[in-house]
């Protein structure tokens, strides 16, 4: 996996979607082209996810099988962007991460819960 190309690998798992990511973009003012891998996942895949998560299963484990891909990757810089904007964001989530329990790989899983030590959320 390419650092620079997550965005778009992200995305093109979820080809029926493309209208759906392009309004995300609009709707958060960011571009893959210029802004950050962190900025992408943060402002477009988070709220993605969050959507997905409650209307169709197959594609919320097809995202979190993407996450554990890049928790898994050897780029440590890939692995942050998993762990530090899309997990993060999710354990704060109402709820935190049980929702998500379903779907979640085993290291993406390991990396929240060593994260969440850091803060206030109830344990998973």
């Amino acid at each position: 996996m390419k650092y620079d190309e997550l965005y778009n690998a992200f995305v093109k798992r979820f080809p029926e979607d493309k209208e759906v990511f392009d309004q995300l973009k609009l709707d958060a003012d960011v571009d893959e082209h210029e802004d950050g891998m962190h900025i992408m996942f943060g402002m477009v895949v988070v709220p993605y996810i969050r959507k997905i998560a409650g209307e169709n299963p197959g594609k919320t484990k097809r995202a979190f099988d993407f996450l554990e891909e890049m928790v898994l990757d050897d780029n440590a810089d890939i692995g942050n962007v998993a762990e530090v904007s899309v997990l993060e964001a999710l354990m704060n989530d109402e709820g935190g991460m049980k929702k998500y329990m379903e779907y979640i790989g085993p290291e993406s899983l390991k990396a929240a819960r060593y994260m969440s030590q850091f803060y206030n959320v109830e344990p998973f």
